[in-house]
């Protein structure tokens, strides 16, 4: 068990970075990988022997739980009011929007070419 437990932390050691970007790319939150991480590490240190090849085992650990959290997290959808109601502008305050811009623009190029 100690001999699985100091490969454990080598291999946090050494690749603790490509760990929580793997689990990134699989979550697209930071919260949830640096979360699917630390869970793996913690199943993986209940192991009752070492796999043939730790470091594989590793990555497929912590893939595996970022897919599970993204299935939990999915599951709780939680209704803001940008979910429930449009909150894009409508035509009107697009146009307003855009003719600020330019006039912005206008006067930008005014004051540059002076």
């Amino acid at each position: 068990m100690g001999s699985l437990r100091r490969d454990l932390e080598r291999i946090y050691d050494g690749l603790a970075r490509q760990l929580f970007t793997w689990a990134l790319a699989v979550t697209r939150c930071r919260s949830l990988a640096e979360h699917a991480v630390h869970d793996a590490f913690h199943r993986l240190l209940s192991l009752k022997e070492a796999p043939a090849n730790l470091k594989v085992y590793v990555f497929g650990s912590v893939r595996n739980g970022a897919v599970d959290l993204i299935r939990k997290t999915s599951r709780t959808v939680a209704l803001t009011d940008d979910y429930i109601f449009d909150t894009s502008p409508g035509p009107r305050e697009a146009a307003e929007t855009d003719e600020f811009k330019h006039r912005v623009a206008e006067c930008l190029t005014e004051t540059i070419s002076r």
